[in-house]
């Protein structure tokens, strides 16, 4: 699923949330919904494909039904779980909420997955360089996941 159709909803009472490797995902004003009951911090990001800037919070899998059982729960996939509020999102007020979030810059040290390329012939070196360089200290636990996972296939695929 693509991030376009992650941000629609069907309804202001639907609370959407995405699996995206050990952490589940809520975008737009889901992220709103459960900002409400979870203290999280928000994460606002230029989708330059959308042209928009896109606000979203996670949490671990292992919070998962904890955060389930603060809503009905209407549809559970692996990947997916629709819940429904008892108040429907009060627009006015996601709308500030977003407004009034930072938009996240990538740390200077902190690299950007998307920007990451697999080296050519990565030895043991290279990988060990690329680990030193990467700054876990300025990164998200999503952006150290990410980057973990993009060594690891790059072992693989030796």
């Amino acid at each position: 699923m693509v991030i376009s159709e992650k941000i629609l909803h069907n309804s202001l009472h639907e609370v959407c949330l995405y699996k995206e490797g050990i952490f589940w995902i809520a975008y737009e004003q889901s992220a709103y919904m459960i900002s409400l009951v979870k203290e999280l911090k928000a994460t606002k990001k230029l989708v330059k494909k959308l042209n928009k800037e896109v606000i979203s919070v996670g949490f671990p899998d292992s919070s998962l039904d904890k955060t389930i059982s603060m809503f009905r729960l209407k549809e559970r996939r692996d990947t997916l779980v629709i819940m429904e509020a008892d108040s429907p999102c009060d627009v006015d007020a996601f709308l500030k909420w977003k407004d009034c979030t930072e938009i996240s810059v990538p740390h200077s040290g902190a690299p950007v997955i998307q920007q990451l390329t697999p080296l050519q012939n990565d030895n043991e070196t290279g990988v060990t360089e690329r680990l030193l360089a990467f700054d876990i200290g300025n990164s998200t636990p999503v952006e150290c996941f990410l980057f973990l996972n993009e060594l690891q296939q790059s072992i693989i695929k030796k």
